[in-house]
């Protein structure tokens, strides 16, 4: 379990890296409902990663248009 949080904590987290480790986990019921909570956080932190490069963008854009 902490090897999971640890890599959904990984804003470049690859769904390669979860079927690889869950591979061993013969519950498909706990696999699934374990991919779906890390394709929420992942894109949640994908979300967020946008909305920051978008914000950086948009200072950027002001701070040349001042000058």
């Amino acid at each position: 379990m902490y090897t999971s949080i640890t890599t959904i904590y990984n804003l470049r987290f690859n769904f390669n890296v979860f079927n690889i480790l869950m591979l061993l986990l013969v519950n498909n019921a706990k696999k699934a409902k374990i991919k779906s909570r890390f394709k929420t956080i992942f894109y949640k932190y994908q979300e967020q990663e946008v909305a920051i490069k978008d914000t950086k963008f948009r200072k950027e854009q002001e701070d040349v248009l001042e000058t």
